[in-house]
């Protein structure tokens, strides 16, 4: 009861507020935004959870819901284990026993369920998955989808959520800041000073704050799952990434195990697998894999690599946080050609193991979205490659062909408390909430972050 008064309460004070510019309203009802999700967070943690998953260290669930806790009352916290049994999906993980070469597979989710329905199917479907774990990492909370992901039981699942989301600071940054100069500074004549009027990219515009959280929420799950999460750290196998609206073909755990057994055949080291690429399929080419240089804006759908590559990403975080793009591929992109001491090789698919099904997202938006009519040309290919599936070996063709690209730099990523925020994901923060007072302060400079 006191749930839906609270909920109805925050209705009408945000009626109350939206439209007024001034800053003590901004200020209250960002404050009360963030205690509005913070209650119904923990209002979900009553809900009875599923028995046949597995709870983390009792210490780990007990320092994440603490930060939780802290938001609504500094002095409050969860000190009796017993408690942990209602808040076990906070971080859902499987047993401590993880085989060291077994693979983890990180899916990137935001709100469309539907999509994500579908690639948890056609995982569903892949041979090995039983043997896999697979994480969820979240940039929404959405009762529905979680309630989704906690009844998985064809294989083991892990949820985690990215603390610095839009969702939790919906009117101050990371979010859009009222204060914040409009994309394209076309409010300048008649505001001389907004909070970031120095910081326009290379082509004059400002930040988009749902464009700089896909690159902040990628950048801070890598960092979660080689360098946080405890559970993992002994961990040397490969993470393979996908997102909510991919589709993958049944062997493509199958394909991947076969290319680590094909790259230890080679003289160079080979720590990078694309299995996916946009091209499409050609039944001729099931078995062939490149060795290539790794490019990772034309190998960004479903390519995995282990921790050597992390150790060389995270080398050169500082160029990753300064690279003027919001796209974190075409950053990463840069950071592979100019940072690092040499390009990895990677064995590329002509052949696709993953399928694209949402052809309208972040950056297509249009009247020609079907989600059916892209299902039904995946049901298609399902049916008509059936027989080129699971290949027994594959054959390695040493691309030629490549030639070192221009960098496309896209801008949308100039902005200094963007840069503070990944360097501070960079450095493992665990304190969320200092992290946002400092870079939501007006008197904000770059050195209190360092």
């Amino acid at each position: 009861m006191r749930y839906h008064c609270f909920n109805l309460f925050f209705e009408i004070l945000y009626t109350k507020c939206h439209g007024r510019n001034t800053s003590n309203s901004i200020y209250t009802l960002n404050k009360l935004w963030k205690i509005y999700q913070n209650f119904q967070f923990l209002n979900t943690l009553s809900e009875e959870y599923p028995k046949n998953r597995t709870l983390l260290r009792k210490s780990v669930i007990r320092d994440e819901i603490n930060k939780v806790l802290k938001v609504l009352s500094p002095s409050l916290k969860l000190g009796d284990p017993k408690n942990i049994s209602h808040v076990s999906h906070v971080v859902d993980t499987i047993e401590v026993s993880l085989n060291r070469s077994e693979i983890i597979r990180l899916k990137n989710v935001h709100n469309r369920l539907v999509n994500l329905k579908h690639l948890v199917e056609s995982l569903t479907n892949a041979k090995h998955i039983d043997k896999s774990l697979v994480i969820f990492s979240h940039d929404y909370w959405d009762d529905e989808i979680n309630h989704f992901i906690r009844s998985i039981s064809a294989f083991k699942v892990m949820q985690i959520f990215f603390p610095f989301s839009i969702q939790l600071n919906p009117f101050s940054f990371p979010g859009r800041d009222p204060r914040d100069c409009l994309w394209n500074g076309t409010h300048l004549k008649n505001v001389t000073k907004c909070l970031n009027l120095n910081w326009s990219d290379r082509f004059g515009h400002y930040r988009v704050a749902s464009l700089t959280q896909i690159k902040h929420h990628w950048w801070w799950k890598l960092v979660q799952i080689f360098d946080k999460i405890r559970e993992l750290q002994e961990f040397r196998g490969y993470v393979l990434f996908l997102e909510e609206d991919h589709y993958v073909f049944p062997d493509i755990l199958h394909i991947l195990k076969l290319l680590v057994v094909e790259s230890r055949k080679l003289q160079e080291p080979v720590n990078v697998f694309c299995l996916g690429n946009y091209q499409g399929q050609l039944a001729k080419d099931s078995t062939v894999t490149y060795l290539r240089k790794w490019f990772v804006s034309g190998f960004n759908m479903g390519f995995a690599f282990n921790r050597d590559i992390y150790k060389d990403i995270k080398k050169c975080a500082k160029e990753f946080c300064s690279y003027d793009d919001y796209n974190w591929d075409w950053t990463l992109a840069s950071v592979v050609s100019s940072c690092f001491k040499k390009s990895p090789p990677a064995l590329t698919l002509r052949f696709s193991r993953v399928l694209h099904i949402g052809s309208c997202g972040t950056h297509v938006r249009g009247k020609n979205c079907d989600l059916v009519k892209e299902l039904a040309l995946v049901s298609w290919k399902l049916k008509r490659f059936s027989k080129k599936f699971f290949p027994t070996k594959m054959e390695v063709k040493k691309y030629s062909k490549f030639s070192k690209r221009m960098m496309m730099m896209n801008g949308g990523w100039r902005d200094i408390r963007d840069h503070s925020l990944c360097l501070a994901i960079s450095n493992g923060t665990s304190d969320t909430e200092t992290v946002l007072n400092n870079l939501q302060d007006k008197n904000f400079k770059f050195e209190q972050i360092q």
